[in-house]
């Protein structure tokens, strides 16, 4: 049985003291104030590191903290104060601390004997970092609710003479909180100090103005008529501005520019993106230079009248009927104040020309969801978040990598989707990252998930659409659930408009930010795309009906057109990104395999798969042999990366057979053939299957030379690997195709890397990383990167490692891409020795069906004497692969 150095109590509520003596060094003091902070829990050391040291950490911090945590155990004792993998942990028994007497008591409604805890405030002694500045916050907020709950039963009971003195010395210190303040000021009342409470009552209002900026409220206000008998006027300026969010982060330097703006500021963009956010934060720090006043008003429908009506009275003048009376009082009441004005929520151009000051010393700043054309002053669009990961939490993020860069990406730079999902993790501790994240990727309930109390991203998207016409939410719903990519005569024929009226219809939801252009294609033609979350909404409730009845019509609509695309010169070369285009012939399903090629470049998997297996049916159709096999060849290696390896095996050895009288053909299938055995398990079948393409090929098949070249450096033959890559790049550069001499370059990094050469590692990397960037794949770029990193890590330079590692990451995650997760997460583990990465990518490789590569990643658990079992059962499922 556990047994425990007996007697040891601890206080918090004041200055920090122990029932045995405490080091009087200020260093072993903070460190037991973070572990009473955190009772019974482990500290991890690295959180104890930063508490320590907030502005930074020495060289030799986790030496101090060992031997700080030496001289609190020979206090404490050895069995209270304990060390684990996750850190420290303080061990306090029930009762041992005065906050839970305190907390019991008030729970208990001893109301008076828990105030009695308190020395002073939470560990006033104690400079703390972070964690420990919360917990001191949390504290004194509980003690000051307690003592609110103590004063206001006093004083029903009658006792507010008692209470008087007491109330007078906390208001002295907390002259804004404004319930203390109501409940002093009616002590005082009742005890006849009529002329106290009254400019008590005025003390308040100026702390509150020169403290918060804000004026008093309701319940001051009743106070102060019941017992002045008169209403509470002063000449202090109107302050309407609402209070800033708590975690308003990014968008430096746009606040930077608004504060110096004068006149007229629109600042718009999507539902969610934060412009309310960012015109109240702006507002806030440029409001001094307005000593007039500031003016707020939610627009949304609200009339123009209303609006001003309610403005005049703010600066104290009495409102007329007539609106025209109204619109000229208004002019000429701002003609010579410097007010800042914030029109929230404005609908249309017409509704804020009335509400324009007339004084050129104001500044207007409107929010609007749509672009206000043809208006003065400046527009600001308000884009994407870069800093999403401050929203969501940034140590729940950090301590799961992986799983947070693939949160972040699926809150898409969306805010308010961003302050959802951290809402939740912040409310919910057990709720892992990854597990949120699991939520958020399935599409058909995301934004059944991004709801948090009144905060929720389907009704912000709702509020967007209920402004527009019935049109224009008609073609979104049919863009949702037909093609959420189009150019514009795709999208009249989808939409059965002309050419230009479905431009004009385009050009007005873009102003709305609902939908997005995204370049131009080879034709010319502006390309149209949902946003993500628009897009979302509309398939996340579609009318099945409507849908289903006008799902025949458009097919025939998109096939007509794209007919006409195709007979011409220039169309016959595009490839149209639609529903695989119902046409007839072998050119349509060549199209489809063409633009599933261009998807896979893109490492858009999915629709990269769709368009294969379009074409692949095409071609069964047509008895088209060879059109099938290629498809299928090209259909394994988006299932296999997809971690369907069986089905994948099956498609390839089909496609062998298809292929039979094609021998380059035949050869690419054989080498797809060699990679999947390999990952599977087969190493012995997969060199059998790369000899087969190079003998078919004559050896002029240098992508089947690459890749076995990459297979035998895995395995150990480095010479052979080294001297089929060097041929292939030869081949490569001479034939100016320069995507595969970066595939071949980035194989020969890899090469030179694990022969303990990071220097010509690097040079080869950084060469192959500057093609991909020029040509615009990114995808393969993030493979180059993930190569970069484990060569910057050989070569000592861990930043520039884990820059790479950290884009390969990104990358993979925005693209879906589970194979290339799993090879940088082994990266990581290598580069941290972080056994968590080993583990997350051996359990990827499971789930893919790659044994081999999970073997690989036991291989990084097993040298931390850990995965042992697993190393058996990944052997065991090698043994048992196909030829093995």
């Amino acid at each position: 049985m556990r047994c425990l150095d007996a007697g040891v109590r601890f206080q918090v509520l004041g200055p920090l003291a122990a029932s045995v003596p405490l080091p009087s060094a200020a260093q072993p003091r903070r460190l037991l104030a973070i572990l009473l902070a955190r009772p019974n829990e482990f500290v991890h050391r690295d959180a104890l590191v930063d508490e320590l040291w907030p502005d930074g950490a020495p060289s030799s911090a986790a030496a101090i903290v060992q031997v700080t945590v030496s001289k609190l155990r020979k206090v404490l004792g050895e069995q209270r104060l304990r060390n684990g993998p996750l850190g420290y942990r303080l061990t306090v028994e029930p009762g041992d601390l005065d906050t839970d007497r305190f907390l019991a008591l008030a729970d208990a409604g001893a109301l008076e004997e828990a105030l009695g805890c308190w020395r002073g405030p939470a560990f006033e002694d104690v400079a703390g970092g972070p964690l420990v500045e919360a917990h001191k916050v949390w504290l004194n907020d509980r003690r000051w609710s307690v003592f609110r709950r103590y004063t206001a039963l006093e004083l029903e009971r009658g006792r507010h003479r008692e209470v008087v003195d007491e109330l007078a010395k906390v208001v002295a210190d907390r002259p804004t909180d404004e319930q203390l303040v109501a409940q002093f000021v009616v002590a005082l009342d009742r005890c006849g100090r009529r002329d106290a409470a009254l400019r008590a009552l005025d003390r308040a209002r100026v702390a509150l103005w020169e403290q918060a900026a804000v004026r008093p409220g309701d319940d001051l206000h009743r106070l102060y008529r019941r017992i002045a008998g008169r209403e509470w006027t002063s000449g202090d300026p109107p302050a309407q501005l609402p209070a800033t969010l708590p975690d308003f982060v990014g968008r430096a330097v746009q606040l930077a520019e608004l504060e110096r703006e004068r006149g007229l500021v629109v600042l718009h963009g999507p539902p969610g993106i934060g412009k309310t956010a960012l015109a109240v934060q702006a507002a806030r720090r440029a409001r001094k230079r307005f000593p007039d006043g500031q003016l707020y008003a939610e627009i949304g429908r609200l009339a123009p009248r209303d609006v001003l009506a309610g403005f005049l009275a703010a600066l104290g003048v009495e409102p007329p009927e007539d609106l025209n009376e109204l619109v000229g009082l208004w002019r000429g009441q701002t003609s010579d104040r410097r007010l800042l004005i914030v029109l929230d929520g404005v609908v249309s151009e017409r509704q804020l020309r009335s509400l324009l000051p007339s004084g050129p010393g104001c500044l207007v700043l409107a929010t609007s969801r749509r672009r206000l054309l043809g208006l003065p002053g400046q527009a600001v669009e308000v884009g994407e978040l870069a800093e999403i990961e401050d929203l969501l939490g940034r140590e729940r993020v950090l301590a799961e990598p992986v799983a947070g860069v693939e949160l972040i990406r699926l809150c898409r730079g969306l805010p308010l989707a961003a302050r959802v999902a951290g809402a939740k993790l912040a409310q919910r501790p057990h709720l892992r990252v990854s597990e949120l994240a699991e939520r958020m990727a399935d599409e058909t309930r995301v934004l059944d998930e991004l709801i948090a109390g009144d905060l929720s991203v389907r009704s912000a998207l709702s509020s967007a659409m209920r402004e527009r016409s019935a049109e224009e939410r008609e073609a979104l719903r049919l863009l949702a659930t037909c093609s959420p990519e189009v150019t514009e005569w795709s999208a009249a024929a989808l939409l059965g408009l002309p050419v230009p009226a479905a431009r004009d219809l385009l050009d007005a939801l873009v102003d709305g930010h609902l939908v997005k252009t995204d370049g131009r294609d080879a034709l010319g033609s502006v390309r149209y795309v949902l946003p993500d979350f628009v897009r979302l909404f509309w398939r996340a409730a579609p009318d099945p009906g409507a849908t289903g009845r006008a799902f025949a019509a458009v097919l025939e609509r998109l096939a007509v057109a794209y007919g006409a695309l195709a007979a011409s010169p220039a169309g016959s070369a595009h490839t149209v990104s639609l529903l695989g285009l119902a046409a007839d012939g072998p050119e349509a399903a060549v199209k489809l395999l063409n633009a599933g090629s261009l998807h896979w470049e893109d490492g858009r998997s999915q629709r990269a798969r769709r368009y294969f297996e379009l074409a692949e049916s095409r071609f069964r159709t047509l008895g088209d042999d060879r059109g099938t096999g290629a498809s299928l060849v090209a259909l394994a290696d988006v299932h296999a990366e997809l971690g369907d390896g069986q089905r994948a095996l099956s498609e390839l050895r089909e496609a062998l057979v298809l292929l039979k009288g094609d021998a380059q053909g035949q050869s690419v299938a054989a080498y797809q053939l060699g990679s999947l055995l390999e990952d599977l398990g087969d190493v012995r079948r997969a060199i059998e299957s790369f000899e087969l393409s190079m003998l078919l090929a004559e050896d002029r098949n240098d992508q089947a030379a690459k890749r076995y070249a990459d297979v035998l450096r895995r395995h150990g033959r480095h010479d052979e690997a080294g001297t089929l890559l060097e041929k292939a790049l030869g081949n490569a550069t001479r034939a100016g195709e320069q995507h595969w001499e970066a595939h071949v370059l980035r194989s020969l990094g890899d090469l030179h890397t694990e022969l303990g050469e990071p220097a010509d590692g690097g040079r080869h990397l950084a060469r192959s990383l500057r093609l991909f960037e020029q040509l615009g794949h990114r995808h393969a770029a993030a493979y180059t990167h993930r190569s970069l990193a484990d060569a910057c890590h050989l070569a000592g330079d861990q930043v520039a490692a884990e820059g790479h590692l950290r884009t390969a990451m990104t990358t993979f995650a925005d693209l879906g891409d589970r194979r290339g997760a799993g090879y940088a997460l082994l990266s990581l583990g290598r580069i941290r020795g972080d056994a968590s990465a080993f583990t997350l990518a051996a359990n990827l490789f499971r789930e893919l069906g790659f044994p081999l590569w999970e073997l690989r990643a036991l291989a990084g658990l097993n040298s931390r004497s850990q995965g042992c079992e697993r190393t058996r059962e990944a052997l065991t499922k090698i043994s048992g692969a196909p030829g093995s």
